[in-house]
């Protein structure tokens, strides 16, 4: 476990600092369950299934049943505290860190940023990013820990080396601007550029403005269009990850006016030259458009969806997979197959620890 510095027990103000992104969107998951909401109410039956998950040792319904305990079904601390440890202990990297901001982020839970510092290095230790993020945000503040700069740095370069995860992206933003602001280490801008790069990569909106703004020379530019300039000129060199970047811009509307097209043609040109994350995204965007919002351009083409969920998942891609058992399960551009279904979803989730909770009980 990464080690950190004892601290004195009291209440802190790091529910107001603690550096937290917003839990990625559940994309297309195969499966009618979905990620618990603070106010969803499963049934009974629904508890008692995951009870006995949980019991033969299915992580996924452990994590279910803390969050749920929390005030998803009923209230009561003390049942989701038992079931969010035995998900953490296990090795469930967001259990440890929902665990953990329960200690400094809920009002109904005691205050003890000794505990949640340890569960955030639980969650880090086990490759989840908002965890390395948060206790490296500790660091930097301070707060009733012994500032430590040089923890935080690991940390952030922990978090900004998983890969593609936009909380990764956010570790790599706080670590490119440490260095482009001399804050805590000395000033490096082609380090911060590097790093910032990484996190515009992984899908952190301030990391792409932050590498425009460190290629400004002049005023006529704004730092959102130097990125871009930066972005397209990557991928005509055929730098596919710059490719997916520039799609994910167009897709969202990033620093550019939304257009939907250049995003599909860029996200192409990704996954045609052999990136995994390029043809999974261009695959939703067009599963968005036909099934979603009917903004079909030609026929509709469920089996090209398929053959990309596919490419992305041979490539290793875990969204891919996810996406692929979505497809047979749902018989879209291929043949029902629950079978299928099912090993892809623990495909995904031995990729990728996040999407493991594909398995869990519908």
């Amino acid at each position: 476990m990464l080690d950190y510095v004892d601290s004195k027990s009291s209440r802190m103000k790091l529910i107001n600092s603690i550096f937290l992104s917003s839990f990625l969107a559940i994309f297309l998951c195969g499966c009618t369950a979905i990620f618990l909401l603070p106010d969803s109410k499963p049934s009974y039956a629904t508890i008692k299934k995951n009870k006995e998950l949980c019991e033969a040792g299915n992580l996924e319904s452990c994590f279910f049943l803390g969050r749920t305990y929390d005030g998803g079904y009923s209230t009561d601390i003390d049942k989701a505290k038992h079931y969010l440890n035995l998900a953490c202990d296990a090795g469930h990297g967001e259990a440890c860190y929902v665990h953990g901001y329960k200690y400094v982020g809920n009002l109904k839970w005691t205050t003890d940023v000794q505990k949640a510092a340890t569960l955030f290095a639980k969650a880090c230790d086990n490759d989840f990013a908002k965890g390395c993020n948060s206790l490296a945000y500790m660091y930097r503040g301070g707060y009733d820990f012994q500032r430590n700069v040089e923890t935080a740095i690991k940390l952030y370069e922990k978090s900004c080396s998983i890969q593609y995860d936009i909380a990764a992206g956010n570790g790599c933003l706080s670590l490119g601007n440490m260095y482009k602001d001399g804050d805590g280490v000395e000033k490096n801008t082609a380090k911060a550029s590097a790093i910032l790069r990484a996190g515009c990569d992984r899908g952190s909106l301030y990391s792409c403005k932050g590498f425009g703004e460190i290629h400004q020379v002049g005023l006529h530019d704004t730092p959102d269009s130097i990125a871009v300039n930066l972005y397209t000129g990557f991928c005509a060199n055929d730098d596919l990850v710059a490719c997916n970047a520039l799609g994910r811009m167009f897709q969202r509307g990033w620093l550019v006016d939304q257009d939907i097209d250049k995003a599909l043609v860029n996200y192409r040109k990704s996954c045609d030259g052999g990136f995994p994350e390029g043809c999974f995204n261009r695959g939703y965007l067009l599963h968005e458009r036909w099934y979603n919002f009917k903004q079909r351009e030609g026929n509709n083409n469920p089996s090209l969806i398929f053959e990309l969920f596919k490419k992305a998942c041979d490539g290793g891609n875990a969204a891919g997979c996810g996406a692929l058992a979505g497809a047979y399960k749902k018989g879209q551009g291929i043949a029902k197959d629950e079978t299928r279904a099912m090993e892809l979803r623990q495909q995904a989730c031995e990729i990728d620890k996040r999407r493991c909770w594909l398995l869990r009980l519908e």
